[in-house]
């Protein structure tokens, strides 16, 4: 009886927990960055997700788990933006399983272009989110954002917004301009050997490839690299049951740096043929 009494008391407080959990709900928006239609005919933009504690929602690879988040806008005529421009993710483990995303609070830079010819004196872009948010538990997070902006006169924005922008922005892969990459199939994995003539490869602390598609590579919070005659080689397994064979290696490599003033990062863009 005691024992019983026990299991149904731990069944309702976790009961208890998930239907709290379930009320969480993130706040989710889009902000402007400051600017002058006389100056440029591009609107620097973001969709913001704020987490709360604990919670994560997904990269546009979700890896072992979750939904990749998307952004669907709804536009006025004329009206074009780019694409959602993804930082790097965090890779969060769980029971040797890897996923992709951010937590805490989440920018999704964007820009908005206005054609030299358009007279209207305001719009409203429109967008919809679509998401997995996970803690102890996942929900799906769903929500229709929308942001009017007047083109009458020119914008300033709140520092602390600026601050979002340029942050993030900051945290965006870049083109790889830096590194000379040399990618084979090795039938259980891909070897990606990394030389450069810029960066010190003798100083690579740790590198970390993110492919962009998922099925093909296994996702793992750590990969192994080793480093010989200044050329720093990193294995990257494939997935036992891998959808397909890559002609490209497509992703991120994020690469942690060691120097006197302290750890650094960075990260590429990768497309690279494998051989």
């Amino acid at each position: 009886m005691i024992k019983w009494l026990i299991i149904t008391i731990i069944s309702f407080q976790y009961f208890l927990n998930a239907y709290a959990q379930e009320k969480i709900e993130p706040e989710a928006y889009i902000i402007l960055d400051s600017f002058s239609l006389e100056k440029s005919r591009f609107i620097d933009a973001a969709v913001v997700i704020r987490l709360e504690d604990g919670w994560h929602i997904y990269w546009r690879n979700p890896g072992d788990s979750g939904m990749p988040t998307s952004f669907d806008f709804i536009l006025p005529e004329k009206i074009s933006v780019s694409e959602i421009k993804w930082t790097v993710p965090k890779i969060f483990e769980f029971a040797g399983y890897a996923s992709y995303g951010y937590e805490g609070i989440a920018v999704f830079p964007f820009s908005i272009y206005i054609p030299e010819n358009f007279n209207q004196d305001e719009i409203t872009i429109e967008l919809n989110l679509r998401s997995l948010i996970c803690k102890d538990v996942c929900k799906p997070f769903n929500k229709k954002l929308s942001k009017t902006i007047n083109l009458k006169k020119n914008f300033v924005a709140d520092n602390s917004v600026s601050d979002l922008i340029s942050n993030a922005s900051k945290n965006i892969p870049k083109k790889n301009d830096k590194l000379k990459l040399r990618a084979k199939n090795h039938s259980d994995y891909v070897a990606i050997n990394i030389s450069s003539d810029i960066i010190e490869i003798n100083k690579i602390k740790d590198v970390h490839f993110s492919p962009y598609e998922n099925g093909i590579f296994k996702n793992s919070v750590t990969q192994n690299f080793s480093i010989s005659d200044s050329v720093a080689e990193l294995i990257v397994e494939f997935d036992p049951f891998k959808t397909k064979v890559p002609e490209f290696l497509s992703g991120i490599l994020v690469i942690e740096l060691i120097s006197e003033e302290g750890n650094s990062s960075l990260a590429f863009e990768v497309n690279e043929k494998i051989e």
